[in-house]
């Protein structure tokens, strides 16, 4: 079946209805969404493009008039709102075009265009932060209690009021928003030169076919040859490491340009704050933590090596999949372990996820075209969330289905009047919920293990997950904040400097694991390093998840709420003080205890299953 394209006719999203157990339809082309939703034709996409322009030239009369009663503060905040999302739902439309067929010449101007015109609104009402700011906290406090209609527009006041000391001068504040995609450029030149023609390694498939070795396709590889693919990898990653480096430190300097106009002293503390409300040093917390705890992961690398066979303890065996020792999961199945999954949540919750799955909001099939993404698109202005990735039959790709379902839902349950007008979503919160969704996935699967040998492999799934979502960007995190500070000193590190770095970090946190001097370039293959910080909340959103579902499986009723009841629902939409609404302070070393606890209790598991096989 060809793809559902651009402007493409959807198709059917209705499924049979559910009997006593949650029948699926089997046939993974049948879960797509098609973009004619969003926009019928090519035409209706521009004239919406010209109009948000022309509203976003307009808006800046607002400046005058927004600040003189609540009355007229509620209405110019829902005009700017709704401008917002109408910019927002055509950026949406450009990464989902872009997304589905990447080789698309018309889908990467959509991206481009979509990407492009956020920043112009965004610079066109800067003058908000300020006009709030000037009403001062206490009016603003007494406006939300005299007019209703104003109350939707709560966690964007107070978080502009948080945010006042780095809030700058209506002309300035523009100036910023408009370089918001300056660090950007980049991401972009990278993944640019990983499609080019610059001789990649190359191996066959798993279907036979050749397959050209990137950081994107090694899971396309059998698995006994995906260490040597990465060997290759590195290899040719070397070569080009000095590019790679001005990539790097360019994208860094330009984030602590902006930060400094933003009255923060460095890059990373900005970045947590304005992203996602957390206080400076939160980022330092995830990798004092990590550290804190590398023997037990030294512990579990060296497990993981005694599972799959191997004769040594070598760092490129990561590289190697969990053993699914014969598991295969169907989109049927998949489907099914979500429902199942989702039983400590609650009837209530498990019922609407069983609409949702019906409802076509979800993207499946793995067409050759379609970008290697995972992502949740939110709902926003009346329209739903939808999930867009490509389904493989296996452990991993089932897992990622319970993870997608559990954060379309806490985008689908945001009451009408709360949902965001913006892409700007809580990062660690978001990813945290994912990670819920992962979690309960490992722990049902693991509970119905039918050997000892099954449930190994089922551990080992679940502690990757750790590793690959809290060690690895922890690690990030460290490189991230001695290139920053190599920059700020005025010393920009080469590539081949940050390749020594990075893998002075790479020996200390394998520990006993043997690692070769070419995994030095191992720092090229993340993607988001090139991007931003962003890769730094995973760590703290793993460490989110394995708190939440520490208090939903010990009956502590703030677990069950950080999932269902808490976004969209009172006075902020930053991950921070959304967490520690349910008791999770992520900026101090109690609040990763969880996730630590997690993985010891999987570790023993591990040791003591290995065991009577290895004997």
């Amino acid at each position: 079946m060809k793809p559902a394209l651009f402007f493409a006719i959807a198709l059917a999203a209705a499924l049979p209805a559910r009997g006593a157990a949650p029948a699926f339809d089997p046939n993974v082309d049948h879960y797509v969404w098609s973009l004619a939703s969003l926009y019928p034709n090519e035409k209706a996409w521009e004239e919406e493009r010209r109009q948000i322009l022309e509203a976003a030239s307009r808006v800046g009369r607002l400046e005058q008039t927004m600040a003189r009663s609540a009355a007229d503060l509620a209405d110019a905040l829902d005009e700017i709102s709704a401008l917002r999302t109408r910019a927002t739902k055509m950026t949406i439309f450009g990464e989902l075009a872009f997304n589905l067929d990447a080789r698309s010449v018309e889908a990467r101007r959509q991206f481009d265009v979509g990407t492009a015109i956020v920043t112009s609104v965004e610079s066109a009402i800067a003058f908000v932060p300020t006009k709030v700011i000037g009403i001062g906290e206490a009016r603003v406090a007494e406006w939300l209690g005299a007019e209703p209609h104003l109350d939707r527009h709560r966690p964007r006041l107070m978080r502009i009021l948080r945010e006042a000391p780095h809030t700058l001068a209506p002309r300035e504040q523009s100036l910023v928003e408009s370089m918001a995609r300056w660090p950007h450029l980049s991401a972009d030149v990278r993944d640019e030169l990983e499609e080019a023609d610059l001789g990649w390694p190359v191996a066959p498939g798993a279907d036979g076919n050749p397959v050209r070795i990137g950081s994107g396709t090694i899971r396309q590889l059998p698995a006994e040859s995906r260490p040597d693919a990465a060997r290759a990898l590195m290899k040719r990653l070397r070569s080009l490491e000095n590019l790679y480096g001005l990539l790097y430190t360019r994208r860094i300097d330009a984030d602590l340009t902006i930060a400094r106009h933003r009255n923060f002293p460095e890059g990373i503390d900005a970045e947590w704050f304005l992203r996602d409300g957390f206080p400076p040093g939160s980022a330092a917390v995830v990798v004092s933590e990590a550290r804190r705890h590398l023997s037990l992961l030294h512990r579990y690398l060296a497990l993981r090596a005694r599972a799959l066979g191997r004769p040594r303890n070598a760092y490129a065996d990561i590289y190697l999949p969990a053993p699914d020792e014969g598991q295969s999961f169907s989109i049927a199945d998949a489907l099914s372990l979500a429902i199942d999954a989702s039983a400590p949540l609650g009837a209530e919750y498990e019922a609407r996820l069983r609409e949702r799955i019906r409802a076509g909001w979800m993207h499946l099939p793995p067409w050759p075209q379609k970008r290697g993404i995972f992502e949740v698109f939110p709902a926003l202005g009346g329209w739903h969330p939808l999930m867009l990735t490509s389904f493989r039959p296996s452990y991993r790709g089932a897992r990622q289905i319970t993870g997608a379902l559990t954060d379309l839902m806490k985008d689908g349950d945001v009451p009408a009047d709360r949902q965001p007008d913006s892409r700007d979503d809580p990062p660690v919160y978001g990813n945290g919920i994912i990670y819920v969704g992962d979690m309960l996935f490992d722990d049902l699967v693991r509970s119905r293990a039918s050997s000892p040998r099954i449930r190994i492999a089922d551990s080992i799934h679940a502690l990757d997950l750790l590793w690959g979502n809290y060690f690895q960007p922890a690690l990030m995190a460290e490189l991230d904040a001695k290139v920053q500070r190599l920059v700020m000193d005025g010393k920009p590190p080469d590539g081949a400097a940050i390749s020594k770095l990075y893998r002075e970090l790479l020996g200390e946190y394998a520990g006993p694991a043997a690692v070769e001097d070419d995994f030095g370039a191992e720092w090229m293959t993340y993607a988001v390093t090139f991007y931003s910080y962003e890769h730094q909340f995973w760590a703290a959103a793993v460490a989110a998840g394995a708190a939440i579902v520490e208090k939903i499986q010990a009956g502590d009723a703030d677990g069950v709420r950080a999932v269902t009841g808490v976004f969209g629902r009172g006075d902020s939409d930053r991950s921070y003080l959304l967490l520690r609404g349910v008791g999770i302070d992520l900026a101090s070393p109690e609040g990763y205890a969880p996730l630590f606890r997690r993985m010891e209790s999987l570790v023993r598991t591990l040791e003591a299953d290995l065991d009577p096989i290895v004997k």
